[in-house]
């Protein structure tokens, strides 16, 4: 079949055009096919085919396996097949889809329901031209009435074996086709993933071709009119060219035929060519005459010749030295340029030094680094433990304090028991003389004050009982700030970390599963009209010199920067559902909008200040015109202090709706109109950059780092104070409790001793008690020293562990500074080393362009030597033609330029009386000479490849002859083995009779009520049917086509041989998983016939409504 296409291919055009075409180009014509030829049958010389392919096909027809596939691969369904078809506004259908099956489709619907336009579209969707779909003479005309535009759209299979570029296309090839009323149509050819691969309908007919989808081939895609054409053929010589034509044997028949006339005609114009090829030799020996008529004056043109050799051979020596100039030239330069690399090799050795130096002083500073590091983190601790220390010595000296007050307090108390003491032996020494009266006086006084006394001491246990819970609240709140500092502490020394191992986790300050968000996005980014920008805070930053501004900014924006853009409600509704599939934790809002190149420079205030859109850097300008839509950005002023923003406000500035102020590390302020004040906090989180370098967020993160250690330090001076404080509190509310109590218990001693004095006329006791306590006092105050001697011991022991560590604070921070100081030396011999390796870099660039510069100065030397070469080959190729170098160094010859121009003339005009004689010149003759023997010499070469060539064509079209008949019996034979296979169905007997002489297919049939074969327009109307329907799957079975399509091929048949036929169709196509076929039928299938195999899937459409058959048929397997 190849050798056929080729014939094809070569007949296909000579055979239209070969009385117009030179015989030049009909003689280059056949000597390429004789070549083509020649390499052919050698090929085929050195490796038999193995495999016999069948027409129309890729696949062989025997072999078990297919390109070295395995048999269970090979039994699958090869690509090509057609999964799926989508109509839109096409012929009857608004919107259709059907799923097709890899084997047996059935299509069964009532009349008008739209069954045939599905074949219409199939055929039109895989290229066919409008007048090979029997439906009109302009795709126009399918386009549903009052739309623009129809839409074929048609899924291949593409995963199996026998794929089409699958690392292109992927698993399904995708061709889709657009009519338009106001335009052309349009092709579209498309992968799996939608992606558009070319616009080309060749492109489209090439992968139709290469499944093997004749669709200009009527016994392929038999539309109602073919198909009642070939059912319905009247004469054995109609139903014989349908066979023909459908096997593509009679296509291949017209191309021999074609290539034969072709070989015919040339073969008549080799007479012309013999005629011409003995113009050509005379020509030959007239000129060879002349050229022996010259000879007469060979001395003088050998003497000619080499006085011209003689002047291009001092040419030739003259260019030389020229060559030799440029040459030392050349060495010249290339010496300099050698002193100039030296010179970069020297610059790049100082830069390695230094760089070596460099790397030795980086290294030292990260180890100084760690120093100060571990300097710090050991002052810190030495700086924790003196602050204990410190503590513990108050706490002892506000207790010696309070003893010494307490033995002042026992002293006056002591004294008050003297007086008392006395009173009351005075009394006795009166015998208890006295007023009854005053005494009962004074107790009642004294029950009055033991009252108050009583109050004011449950007056002061709440107070101490909120003291103390005060006291533990507080500790407790110490304890939790420090741990909170201490963890966002943590965490942005992580977060340093991180950047610095190159693991930037800016983005999961949004949320943890952003950038899962950000890759979901990016795969589906072909579902998207636009892709959507998110988060802002990933396309904003703070500029180096406002980083300061960095949080209050971050505050201001708040949501916007973990917001996404999208610019239609589309892509907004896709954003929410990838959001909901990736499960992120925080809200994300989605903002639609649509970005326009507005100027907002109008709306920018005039003021002194800042703005928020002066500090801030956008990676897209867009974003900024964003924002100032939005959040207006432009409006807003940065002033640190509060008071000043506030005045600012206040005088009522124009474009300024707000102001940013300072307050300290974790909030600020934000004023509007000069008389709202908001305190608001920053978050912890950064959804900001800081700076346009790579280590922004590095930088700004550390500046965090050291402001939250400064915090830390802080709040623990803060609590130790706060704490200190209430601590004293809770001691005076100790000691004023104390106090009330030893009052309380006096004025009970008191009041005790009166009632006594009232009951008794002499007792001793209260004197006795007075004295008692006097000495109670006394012991106290023993006590109390005793104690203040502890306190000391301890204070003194207190100071001795105090000074160690005083001692190694103040080391600690001398080499604190020390480190530091070293740390800045460092850095500045590093920044002088970058400095001079800059130098050096520039030094290098000017002497590489140095360099540059004399290398193109060699490079036009060597092309001005490269051209003198050629010159001077050239010269000796000519010289040489003229005469030898030694021949020119005779000394017959001169050697001056001028001497040989002279003997030139004086030769020249000796040749030309000669030449005048015979009437050309000897330069003429010698031409007309060369070209009359080289026409000669191409002509006979010519005439006999052209002789072999036709020779060689001859054999080959019979060969040809030989191979199409051959194949013509093989296919006539299985079509004739199917048909019989198939009438066996109904019962019958019979075969095809192909009768070459007469191009006549003749269907005899024995039926059981027959004895004899008869003609098959002799049966009954439904026989006769069942007949023409096996008489078509036999034609089938040879063209192997992927895909073929019959429509309503039941319409002449009766009830039984409706059924009958339709078995037939089922139980030849179910299993064929080679070819895909669609039928087309009004009749329910399912009630025809059984269908019991997983091959058979059959598509039930609507009732004719000429809305939207979409989803509308049950596809059963």
């Amino acid at each position: 079949m190849s050798s056929v296409a080729a014939v094809e291919v070569t007949s296909a055009r000579g055979g239209t055009d070969s009385q117009k075409r030179s015989y030049e180009g009909a003689d280059e014509e056949l000597l390429g096919f004789a070549a083509r030829e020649t390499q052919d049958s050698r090929g085929h010389a050195r490796k038999k085919r193995r495999r016999t392919y069948n027409a129309m096909t890729q696949y062989s027809q025997t072999d078990t396996s297919i390109g070295g596939l395995p048999t269970h691969i090979v039994q699958s369904f090869p690509a090509g097949y057609i999964k799926k078809v989508v109509l839109k506004n096409f012929m009857c259908h608004e919107h259709f889809e059907m799923d097709l099956g890899p084997k047996l489709n059935f299509i069964v619907g009532n009349n008008g329901s739209g069954k045939s336009a599905i074949l219409t579209a199939i055929t039109v969707g895989l290229g066919a031209k409008a007048a090979e779909t029997n439906r009109g003479n302009s795709l126009k005309d399918l386009i549903k009435e009052g739309c623009h535009r129809a839409k074929i759209a048609i899924t291949l299979e593409n995963e199996s074996y026998g794929a089409y570029q699958p690392d292109v296309f992927g698993s399904e090839i995708i061709i889709e086709r657009t009519i338009k009323r106001d335009g052309t149509a349009t092709f579209s050819l498309r992968t799996e993933t939608r992606n558009v691969i070319s616009t080309k309908r060749k492109d489209v007919l090439t992968i139709v071709d290469y499944f093997s989808v004749p669709i200009s081939n009527p016994m392929c895609f038999l539309s109602q009119d073919a198909a009642r054409s070939f059912l319905t053929a009247s004469t054995p010589h109609d139903k014989y060219l349908h066979f023909m034509k459908g096997t593509l044997l009679q296509e291949i028949n017209d191309n021999l035929d074609r290539a034969k006339l072709i070989c015919e005609t040339s073969q008549n114009n080799m007479v012309l060519h013999y005629s011409n090829l003995k113009t050509l030799k005379h020509d030959y020996e007239d000129s060879k005459r002349l050229v022996k008529e010259l000879n007469q004056t060979s001395n003088l043109t050998e003497r000619k010749l080499l006085l011209q050799g003689k002047s291009l051979w001092l040419d030739i020596e003259h260019n030389e030295k020229s060559v030799s100039t440029l040459q030392e030239k050349i060495d010249e330069v290339k010496g300099k340029i050698r002193e100039v690399d030296g010179k970069i090799e020297g610059k790049h050795q100082k830069i390695e030094r230094f760089k070596t130096d460099a790397e030795q002083v980086t290294s030292t500073i990260e180890a100084k680094l760690e120093e100060i590091t571990e300097i710090e983190s050991k002052h810190q601790e030495v700086r924790e433990k003196l602050r204990v220390v410190r503590n513990k010595f108050e706490i002892e000296k506000s207790n010696e304090k309070q003893a010494q007050e307490s033995i002042k307090k026992c002293e006056e108390n002591i004294r008050n028991l003297d007086v008392s003491i006395k009173r009351l032996e005075d009394e006795l020494q009166r015998e208890m003389g006295g007023d009854k009266e005053q005494m009962r006086q004074e107790l009642n006084e004294l029950e009055a004050k033991q009252e108050q006394l009583l109050s004011k001491s449950r007056d002061i246990l709440p107070a101490l009982e909120t003291l103390e819970s005060n006291d533990k609240a507080l500790e407790n709140e110490r304890a939790s700030a420090i741990s909170e500092v201490q963890r966002i502490i943590t965490e942005r020394t992580a977060e340093l970390q991180n950047i610095s191992k190159g693991m930037d986790s800016f983005l999961s300050n949004f949320d943890p599963n952003i950038e899962m968000l950000l890759k979901t996005i990016n795969h589906n980014k072909h579902r998207f009209r636009e892709l959507p920008i998110g988060p802002l805070g990933n396309y904003i930053s703070v500029k180096d010199e406002f980083k300061e501004w960095l949080r209050p900014i971050q505050r201001y924006l708040s949501s916007s920067l973990s917001s996404f853009v999208v610019t239609n409600a589309a892509d907004n509704k896709l954003l929410r559902q990838i959001i909901k599939q990736c499960r992120l934790r925080t809200n994300i809002p989605i903002v639609t909008y649509k970005f326009s190149n507005f100027n907002f420079e109008n709306g920018k205030p005039q003021g002194p200040h800042t703005t928020v859109l002066d500090v801030l850097s956008f990676k897209d300008p867009k974003i900024s015109r964003l924002l100032v839509d939005l959040n207006k950005i432009e409006k807003v002023v940065l002033i640190k202090n509060k008071d000043e923003a506030r005045n600012y406000l206040r005088s009522g500035p124009r474009n300024v709706t707000m102001a940013l102020a300072l307050r300290d590390e974790n909030s600020g302020f934000q004023l509007v109109g000069g008389y709202r004040l908001d305190t608001v906090s920053y978050q912890m989180k950064l959804r900001l950059k800081a700076g346009s370098s790579g280590d922004g967020n590095a930088s700004y993160i550390k500046e965090l780092i050291h402001q939250e250690e400064h915090r830390l330090s802080q709040v623990r001076n803060n609590f130790e104070e706060k704490i200190k404080g209430l601590q004293t509190d809770l001691r005076k509310m100790h000691m004023k409790h104390r106090d009330v109590n030893n009052e309380l218990k006096l004025v009970k001693q008191k009041i005790r001793g009166l009632r006594i004095n009232l009951d008794k006329e002499v007792d001793t006791g209260v004197l006795t008690s007075k004295k008692d306590e006097r000495e109670n006092q006394l012991r106290a105050i023993e006590s109390y020293k005793l104690g203040i001697k502890e306190l000391e011991k301890t204070i003194a022991s207190l100071a001795d562990d105090a000074q160690p560590l005083k001692n190694l604070y103040d080391e600690g921070k001398r080499s604190l500074m020390k480190a530091k100081d070293e740390l800045s030396e460092f850095k500045e011999r590093a920044s002088k080393r970058e400095s001079k390796i800059e130098k050096l870099t520039d030094e290098i660039k000017y002497y590489e362009g140095k360099k540059l510069d004399m290398l193109e100065t060699i490079t036009g030397i060597e092309q001005n030597i490269t051209s003198l070469s050629d010159g001077l080959k050239k010269q000796v190729e000519s010289a040489k033609r003229f005469c030898t170098l030694e021949q020119s160094n005779s000394e017959e010859l001169p050697n001056d330029q001028e001497e040989i121009k002279k003997e030139l003339d004086r030769i020249s005009k000796s040749i030309q009386r000669v030449e005048n004689q015979i009437g050309f010149s000897q330069d003429k003759v010698l031409e007309l000479y060369d070209k009359s023997r080289s026409k000669y010499k191409e002509g006979q070469n010519k005439y006999l490849a052209v002789h072999q060539a036709l020779e060689l064509l001859q054999e080959s079209i019979e060969k040809r002859w030989q191979n199409f008949h051959h194949l013509r019996h093989v296919t006539c034979l299985e079509a004739d083995l199917d048909f019989r296979s198939s009438i066996r169905v109904r019962g019958f007997a019979g075969n095809l009779v192909f009768v070459e002489d007469t191009k006549s297919l003749e269907i005899h049939i024995v039926t059981a009520n027959d004895e004899e074969a008869r003609d098959v327009d002799t049966l009954s109307g439904g026989e006769k049917s069942f007949s023409q329907m096996a008489l078509l799957l036999a034609t089938w079975k040879p063209m192997r086509s992927r895909i073929i399509a019959l429509d309503e091929f039941d319409v002449f048949m009766d009830q039984v041989n409706r059924k009958i036929g339709t078995a037939l169709i089922v139980k030849k196509l179910k299993n064929e998983s080679r070819t895909q076929t669609i039928i087309i039928t009004p009749q329910d299938i399912g009630k025809i016939t059984e269908i019991d195999s997983t091959g058979v899937k059959i598509h039930k459409m609507k009732d004719p409504q000429r809305q939207n058959n979409s989803n509308n048929t049950d596809g059963r397997q």
